[in-house]
C-alpha cells in the first residue's frame, strides 16, 4: 500500500464517496422513486471503482472479470435515476426495461467468466464488448441529456432548475471521462473512469445535500453514519484484498462476511430511520384524513345546528315549531348530507358504482353553484357545456365527489385568485353510449414532473393540511366507469384535469 500512486488513492477514495452517497440516498429517500436506483447506482459504481483498483495491483483476473461484469449496469441505473427525477419513467418504462435487458446481457456473460470459457472469451474481446456497450450507450446518454435540458428549461423555481444544471453536468462529466476506459482500444487515451466517477457523484451529492433533492435537510448524525459505512466498506475491502488476496477461500469467505456486515449495517440503520418515518407517515396521514372528513363534516353539522338553534329560539318563545316547515325540510336535507359523506367514505377504498339516470350539465351547475359559496370573489367558476349533452347512466354521487375534488384543488392551488373553467363534452361510441369528458383548468401553482407522476398515488400530497385522497379516489372513480384520470401541468401556469369516462345512455325520460 505504500508504494501506491495518487491516482490509485484518488479511485480508493471515490470508493468511499459513492458508497456513503448510496448510504445517504437509502436513509433519507424514503419512498421517492429517485431514492432506490440512486443507491443501487452508488453500489454499482463503487464495486467497479474497487474491482479496476485491485485489478490494477493485483493482476489477478478475477477482479477484471468482476469490473467488466458490474460497469455495463452504470447506464441502464443512471437512465432509472434521470426518468425518476424528469417525471418520466411510466411513459418511457419499455425503454428503461429494454436498457436493463440489453446491458444486462452484457453483465450476465462477463459474470459468467468465473465459471465458463464464453464469458472469459467475452471479458477478454475488448473492442468487440467497447463497441457493443458504446453503440447501446451512446444514444443514452444523447436522450439523457435531452430530457435533461428540457426539464431545465421548463423548470420554474430556482432551486430545481440548478437540480437539472448539476445533473446534466454529472452526465456530462461522467460521460466524457468514463468513457475513455472504451474509446483506449481504440484512441490513445489515458483511463480516467475513476475520476469520471469521483466528479460525477461529487455533483450528485451536492444536488442531494444542498439542493435537497429529497426534500429534507441532512442531519449530521446520518452523514456521519453514512460516511463511515463508506470508508468502513472501501477501506474494509482494502484491508481484505492487502492481507487475503494470497489465500482465495479465506478471501472470498472474509470478503463476503464484510459485505454482510455492511449490509446488516446498512438495514439497521435504515431500519430505524424508515421505522420512525414510518409512524410518523401513518400519523400525518391520520392527521389529513381526519382534517379531510372534518372538512366534509363540517357545512352540514354548522346547518344543522343552526336551524337547530333557530327552532329553540323559536320554541323559547312560545311560537309551533311545526309552521318552521322549511327549517325542518333543511334539516332533513343536512342529515341527508351528513349521510352521503359517510357512506362516501366508507367507499373511498371500494369505489363501487351505483347506476342511475343523471344529466351531465345538471350535475357540473350543482358541483359549481356549491363551491361557489365557499370561494367568495377571488376565484371566478367558469362552466362550458354545450346544449346537446344527452342523459347518461353512471353513479352521480361518486361522479360529483370526484368533480368536487378536482374543483377544490383547482381553489387551492390558486391561493391569489384566478378563473377555474369546467367543461363538459360527449362523443358517442355507438347507439348504446360513448365518452364523457369532464375537464377542469385552473390558472394556479401547477405541479413539476416529479410532482404530477405520483398526483394520483394513495396519501401524496404536497399541502400542509392536505389529506392525499383526492387524486386518488378520482382515478378510482374513473377507472370504475371504464375511463381514466389525465393530468397536465406546467409550474406557474396551471394545470389541466381530465375525466374520460365512458358510460351508456339513459334510458328516454330517465333524467331531467
Amino acid at each position: 500500500m505504500g508504494g501506491w500512486t495518487p491516482s490509485e488513492w484518488l479511485s480508493l477514495i471515490a470508493c468511499a464517496a459513492i458508497l456513503a452517497l448510496g448510504v445517504v440516498a437509502l436513509l433519507r429517500g424514503g419512498r421517492d422513486p429517485i431514492a432506490l436506483p440512486l443507491a443501487l447506482l452508488c453500489v454499482d459504481m463503487s464495486i467497479w471503482n474497487f474491482a479496476t483498483l485491485a485489478e490494477k495491483v493485483s493482476h489477478a483476473p478475477e477482479w477484471g472479470y468482476l469490473d467488466v461484469a458490474f460497469s455495463p449496469l452504470t447506464p441502464p441505473l443512471a437512465l432509472h435515476v434521470i426518468l425518476a427525477f424528469v417525471g418520466k419513467l411510466r411513459p418511457l418504462r419499455w425503454l428503461l426495461l429494454l436498457a436493463y435487458a440489453l446491458f444486462g446481457a452484457s453483465a450476465l456473460l462477463a459474470a459468467s467468466a468465473f465459471v465458463s470459457e464464453l464469458g472469459r472469451e467475452w471479458v477478454h474481446a475488448s473492442r468487440l464488448r467497447n463497441l457493443y456497450f458504446l453503440a447501446l450507450w451512446i444514444p443514452l446518454a444523447a436522450l439523457e441529456v435531452v430530457l435533461l435540458v428540457r426539464h431545465w428549461r421548463r423548470a420554474i423555481s430556482f432551486e430545481e432548475q440548478w437540480r437539472a444544471r448539476l445533473i446534466l453536468a454529472s452526465v456530462i462529466v461522467g460521460a466524457l471521462l468514463g468513457s475513455t476506459e472504451m474509446w483506449d482500444d481504440f484512441f490513445a487515451l489515458p483511463a480516467l473512469g475513476h475520476l469520471g466517477s469521483l466528479g460525477s457523484m461529487a455533483l450528485i451529492a451536492t444536488v442531494v445535500l444542498r439542493f435537497r433533492l429529497f426534500g429534507r435537510e441532512l442531519s449530521t448524525s446520518v452523514g456521519l453514519y453514512a460516511l463511515a459505512l463508506g470508508v468502513a466498506g472501501a477501506f474494509g475491502y482494502l484491508a481484505l484484498f492487502h492481507w487475503l488476496s494470497g489465500s482465495r477461500a479465506t478471501f472470498i469467505v472474509a470478503t463476503v462476511g464484510l459485505t454482510l456486515a455492511l449490509v446488516a449495517a446498512v438495514r439497521d440503520g435504515a431500519g430505524s430511520i424508515v421505522a420512525r418515518r414510518e409512524r410518523l407517515r401513518q400519523l400525518a396521514h391520520l392527521g389529513r384524513f381526519s382534517a379531510q372528513m372534518a372538512h366534509d363534516l363540517k357545512n352540514p353539522v354548522s346547518a344543522l345546528r343552526g336551524g337547530l338553534d333557530l327552532l329553540l329560539d323559536e320554541r323559547e318563545a312560545g311560537k309551533r315549531i311545526e309552521e318552521k316547515r322549511e327549517i325542518l325540510e333543511l334539516l332533513r336535507e343536512q342529515t341527508g348530507r351528513l349521510l352521503e359523506v359517510i357512506d362516501r367514505y366508507q367507499r373511498l377504498s371500494r369505489v363501487e358504482p351505483v347506476l342511475s339516470s343523471f344529466a351531465p350539465g345538471e350535475l357540473v351547475s350543482a358541483v359549481l353553484a356549491q363551491a361557489a359559496l365557499g370561494v367568495g370573489d377571488r376565484i371566478r367558476l367558469e362552466a362550458r357545456l354545450p346544449d346537446s349533452l344527452p342523459a347518461l347512466r353512471a353513479d352521480r354521487e361518486l361522479l360529483a365527489g370526484a368533480l368536487e375534488n378536482l374543483v377544490r384543488n383547482s381553489c387551492e392551488a390558486m391561493p391569489h385568485g384566478g378563473t377555474i373553467h369546467v367543461s363538459a363534452a360527449f362523443t358517442a361510441r355507438d347507439r348504446a353510449g360513448g365518452e364523457l369528458l369532464l375537464k377542469v383548468e385552473d390558472d394556479g401553482e401547477g405541479m413539476d414532473a416529479r410532482q404530477l407522476e405520483q398526483a394520483c398515488d394513495d396519501f401524496y400530497t404536497t399541502k400542509a393540511q392536505g389529506s392525499g385522497l383526492g387524486l386518488a379516489f378520482v382515478r378510482r372513480v374513473a377507472e370504475v366507469h371504464q375511463g381514466e384520470l389525465r393530468i397536465t401541468s406546467v409550474p406557474s401556469r396551471g394545470t389541466v384535469v381530465e375525466l374520460v369516462l365512458g358510460l351508456a345512455l339513459a334510458a328516454p325520460g330517465g333524467a331531467a
